[in-house]
């Protein structure tokens, strides 16, 4: 019998599957300490994970018994992967499952920069009523920026075109043949800042992307372009943003990720113009249920289908 720890909160679709199976034994404690998992990890074959805890070459090492660490999620942001390929032990994560809960949110943030959403709302829970400075703008005609034509750069393109904006796209992995079927011009990472209403990002977060847009790319910016991030912190440089809203290069700007959460900048609360969430885009009672399932049952297939790794170190 292997033993499942599953140590943040997923749903439960996917633990009904875990605990159908022959092969595992579950402990579920999605509030667990991080000096509890230390000490009790090495009883562990499989851990669960999202983004609450961090598996980090201390935590890899106390596991002695590991052989999947799998993240009910997308990205792996919180996982050392070398350490852990390093120790042989399997990474399992979910590619797709939340792409229309993060486009949906996209278009919902943009929407809010384009009308003020939040700053009136916020005004009349405070009882005061006013209108005129929150004149906003329609996007209809308006060109929508995006970097990054994987599949929730695409999912926000469609909803965007379908809305009226034209949009323009910088992704350099990205296939004529998938641009031209999506409707958008492919242009450098220069002319879609200088030709950008909006500006919405939807790539992974490594040492190329880290501080993709930063000082120097704020300067070749529209004025007045609004910034909406909903991939991962740290792939637009906060300090640079904060400059550019102060400079008026940047009118607006609508977070969900950053570079140290849940640590956010405390500049970002002064400002009136951006608009925060607390990364959760992809968090949709349908997404969450998709990449249950779906982590679930990629744990029991490398059981059922690798022999090797289903006997007991």
């Amino acid at each position: 019998m292997h033993k499942i720890m599953i140590a943040d909160k997923i749903d439960q679709e996917g633990i009904e599957i875990l605990k159908k199976s022959l092969f595992f034994e579950l402990r579920i404690d999605d509030k667990i300490s991080r000096a509890e998992l230390l000490s009790c990890i090495g009883d562990y074959h499989v851990l669960v994970v999202r983004s609450r805890t961090k598996v980090d070459e201390e935590l890899i090492r106390a596991g002695k018994n590991l052989k999947i660490i799998a993240r009910a999620g997308v990205g792996l942001d919180n996982i050392d992967v070398p350490i852990a390929l390093e120790h042989g032990i399997r990474i399992l994560n979910v590619e797709d499952k939340n792409s229309i809960s993060v486009a949906e949110h996209t278009i919902g943030l943009l929407i809010a920069l384009a009308r003020h959403i939040p700053q009136t709302h916020r005004k009349l829970k405070n009882n005061v009523w006013e209108r005129e400075n929150f004149i906003g703008i329609e996007i209809n005609n308006k060109t929508l920026g995006v970097i990054g034509l994987g599949r929730i750069g695409s999912e926000v393109t469609k909803r965007a075109q379908a809305m009226g904006m034209q949009v323009v796209a910088y992704d350099p992995y990205c296939s004529d043949s998938h641009a031209k079927e999506l409707g958008v011009r492919q242009v450098t990472l220069h002319d879609l800042l200088a030709n950008s209403d909006f500006l919405t990002i939807h790539i992974p977060k490594n040492a190329e992307t880290t501080d993709l847009i930063s000082h120097r790319e704020f300067q070749c910016c529209k004025k007045g372009i609004r910034v909406i991030n909903t991939a991962r912190g740290g792939i637009i440089n906060e300090a640079a943003l904060l400059q550019a809203i102060v400079d008026g290069t940047v009118s607006g700007a609508a977070l969900d990720v950053f570079e140290n959460e849940p640590n956010i900048k405390k500049e970002f609360l002064i400002f009136n113009q951006i608009i925060l969430t607390p990364h959760i885009a992809g968090n949709t009672q349908e997404a969450q249920t998709r990449i249950a399932i779906s982590i679930a049952h990629q744990i029991v297939n490398v059981f059922e289908t690798e022999p090797l790794l289903s006997m007991l170190k």
